[in-house]
C-alpha cells in the first residue's frame, strides 16, 4: 500500500493557522459510502442487505462467493463521487477550522486522489490538507493529533494506544462494536487488557455533531463498553 500522498489546499495561503489539530477519517465519517455499497450490491444481486449486517471489519465472508464483489464495490472509484457527506459535516468543520487545522486521514488508494480533491470542491468542504496514508496511528502521534475521529475501531483502538496525547471519538457504526471487538481479541490483534486500556481514551458517538459540545467538555467521559 501506498502512503504519504499529501492534497494540500492552495486557497489558504492568507489563513492565520491554528496551532492544534483536528484529524478526520472520510469514509462512513463524514459520507456515507458503506450505505453506498450496500444499495450497489443489493440492486444487482436483489438481495436486502442493510447496514445491521455488516457487523464487523472483516466483512467479506459474510456475503459468500460473492464477498470479493462487494470488496469490489467499496473500492470502486465512482462510487467516491456518488458519495454524500452527513448532515451538517460542512457546518460542523467549518465551526472548528478558526482553533484547529482541519486534516483527513483516508486508506483509499492513491488512484483516487483527483476524484477525493473533486468531491470536497464540490461539497464545499474546508481543509487544511488530506493525507493519503494506511498508518494512522503512526500519522498522529508524529503529527501530535489533538482529536481524531474515525469509524474504524482498529484504527481508534492503536491511535489511542500509541498516542497518549490524541483524543479519539468513534462514529457509531455495527461493525465496530461488539462482535468487532470480539474479531481484535480473538485473532490476536490486541489482548483484552490492550482494549480495555485504550477504550478509556475513546468515546463513542453517533454523529460529529456531537462533536462541539463534548470538546467544551472538561472531562470527556468514556462511552464504550466491555462485555
Amino acid at each position: 500500500m501506498i502512503s504519504g500522498f499529501t492534497i494540500y489546499n492552495d486557497d489558504i495561503l492568507d489563513r492565520d493557522m491554528p496551532s492544534k489539530q483536528f484529524c478526520f477519517d472520510i469514509d462512513d465519517t463524514i459520507s456515507d459510502l458503506m450505505g453506498l455499497v450496500i444499495n450497489e450490491y443489493n440492486k444487482k444481486y436483489n438481495t436486502s442487505y442493510s447496514l445491521d449486517d455488516i457487523e464487523t471489519w472483516d466483512f467479506w465472508g459474510k456475503f459468500g462467493t460473492w464477498s470479493y464483489i462487494l470488496r469490489e464495490l467499496v473500492t470502486q472509484k465512482d462510487l467516491y463521487s456518488k458519495m454524500l457527506p452527513f448532515e451538517k459535516t460542512k457546518e460542523i468543520i467549518d465551526g472548528l477550522k478558526d482553533k484547529y487545522q482541519i486534516l483527513f486521514v483516508t486508506s483509499r488508494f492513491t488512484n483516487a486522489v483527483d476524484l477525493t480533491k473533486a468531491w470536497f470542491d464540490q461539497n464545499e468542504i474546508f481543509y487544511d490538507s488530506i493525507h493519503f496514508d494506511w498508518y494512522k496511528s503512526y500519522f498522529a502521534k508524529l503529527f501530535h493529533i489533538e482529536y481524531f475521529v474515525d469509524d474504524s475501531l482498529e484504527n481508534s483502538i492503536k491511535i489511542a494506544k500509541n498516542s497518549d496525547k490524541t483524543k479519539v471519538f468513534l462514529l457509531d457504526k455495527p461493525w465496530n462494536r461488539d462482535k468487532e471487538i470480539n474479531r481484535l481479541i480473538e485473532n490476536d490483534i490486541f489482548t483484552k487488557e490492550q482494549v480495555e486500556h485504550a477504550m478509556k481514551k475513546i468515546t463513542r458517538i453517533t454523529s460529529i455533531n456531537e462533536i462541539p459540545n463534548l470538546i467544551k467538555m472538561k472531562n470527556i467521559k468514556n462511552s464504550l463498553k466491555i462485555k
